[in-house]
């Protein structure tokens, strides 16, 4: 009978052993399970949230936003082939003529934008290649190219210098906003318009307005406070309100003698072209009135 006891309380504890071990097998296969889901959700996350061959999504988001702006901008029918050399991105333009780049992923501080990429011309670029890239301190920009779009360098802090291209006819709104290191710049002889706020917080010390502009939009120059001479060639027709707002250390300033046309066409709806040039010296307002510019919308100065 005792040894009955015995032999059945040794079975129990064998029986015990081995519920354990089978309940620590199962608890460890389980616990194997749930990590390899946490891993599998993880790697979702980065493929959605993360990085994709060393280009973050949000990297990817603004290529593709930039292809989409570039087919827009290129109209045409049909799909457009996104191509990349080096560093930059780029597809053929409606007519097939010329390559509209899309964007540009490098770092440099002095950037030269080839004339061909794929043998054909550079004819321009999308709004969001180089907008608020603050590397930038210097760029060539191709004689290929005619216009620059709305917002083109806007909040290029670090930009001082560019070389604008020979050809080029038309400045879009925003272009140099907030391109505070930019001190200078040379306008090319044919170009034709500056369009509104487009070198709004520059640090542009003079600025000589080529005989080729005919159109300046507003606010072109507002509150340039490192402004001190403006030279106005012959042959503008249009200069919006508040081209020269609030620009208080500008002390030299010519205009064009012919202004039937030019005045004609002003608009003083929200602020005077001069509005707050109060370092305008007297001798060169009464200059200006003898040539005719007696409306007092153009220069109010206190």
């Amino acid at each position: 009978m005792e040894k009955d006891d015995l032999l059945k309380k040794k079975e129990e504890a064998i029986g015990f052993v081995m519920q354990k071990r089978i309940f620590f097998i199962v608890g460890a296969i389980a616990i194997a399970f749930i990590w390899l889901l946490v891993l599998s959700i993880g790697q979702c996350s980065n493929k959605s949230n993360g990085s994709f061959g060393g280009q973050s999504s949000q990297e990817l988001n603004q290529r593709a936003e930039s292809v989409s702006e570039s087919r827009q901008e290129t109209t045409g029918t049909g799909s457009i082939t996104q191509a990349v050399a080096g560093d930059f991105g780029y597809v053929r333009n409606a007519s097939n003529d010329g390559v509209v780049i899309t964007y540009y992923t490098g770092r440099a501080n002095n950037v030269t934008v080839p004339d061909t990429l794929d043998s054909l011309p550079v004819v321009g670029f999308t709004t969001n290649v180089f907008r608020r890239n603050t590397n930038l301190t210097s760029i060539s920009l191709p004689d290929t190219i005619t216009e620059l779009p709305a917002e083109a360098f806007s909040g290029c802090e670090s930009l001082g210098t560019i070389k604008l291209p020979a050809n080029l006819v038309s400045i879009g709104n925003n272009a140099f906003y907030d391109c505070r290191s930019l001190a200078s710049i040379d306008f090319p002889s044919g170009l034709q318009t500056i369009g509104s706020q487009a070198f709004r917080g520059t640090g542009l010390v003079t600025i000589d307005i080529p005989a080729s502009v005919q159109t300046i939009g507003a606010s072109a120059f507002y509150e340039l406070s490192t402004l001190v001479k403006v030279t106005i060639n012959a042959n503008l027709t249009s200069m919006s309100a508040g081209v020269f707002y609030n620009c208080y250390n500008l002390t030299d300033l010519t205009v064009p003698v012919s202004l039937d046309t030019f005045q004609s066409s002003w608009n003083y709806s929200t602020y005077h072209a001069f509005q707050n040039c109060h370092k305008i010296p007297l001798a060169i307002r009464e200059q200006l009135r003898s040539q005719g510019y007696n409306d007092p919308g153009f220069i109010n100065v206190r």
